[in-house]
């Protein structure tokens, strides 16, 4: 499932959304995003637990999970997210389709409050 698919309303605006993830680490290129990203990669990417990690960039995004991956390969299936923190319509989209939002991302203060 690509970043876009995973954040796509089920068709139905009245109803309760499908919950796509099980928990998003948001901010996951970040100094401490990084360590969170490769315990729970190490620690859980082996169960059902659907993971994804989020922040702004696609690109980064998905170098540190192939980074991860070369360290834990059963961790090929964490999806990615990629979003602008400041948008209150994707933020919206990515919670409502999460059933756990961990965030990392700093400065809390300037990027992390709308979420």
């Amino acid at each position: 499932m690509n970043a876009t698919k995973a954040m796509e309303t089920n068709g139905n605006d009245n109803g309760p959304k499908t919950r796509v993830i099980d928990l998003v680490l948001w901010g996951a290129t970040g100094f401490t995003g990084r360590i969170a990203a490769r315990y729970l990669a190490s620690n859980y990417a082996e169960t059902s637990l659907r993971l994804a990690f989020g922040g702004r960039s696609a690109e980064r995004l998905e170098q540190l999970k192939e980074e991860v991956v070369g360290d834990v390969p059963e961790a090929s299936g964490i999806e990615i997210v990629a979003g602008d923190s400041m948008d209150r319509a994707f933020l919206d989209a990515m919670a409502s389709q999460t059933k756990v939002v961990c965030t990392t991302v700093g400065p809390y203060a300037r990027y992390g409050a709308g979420l």
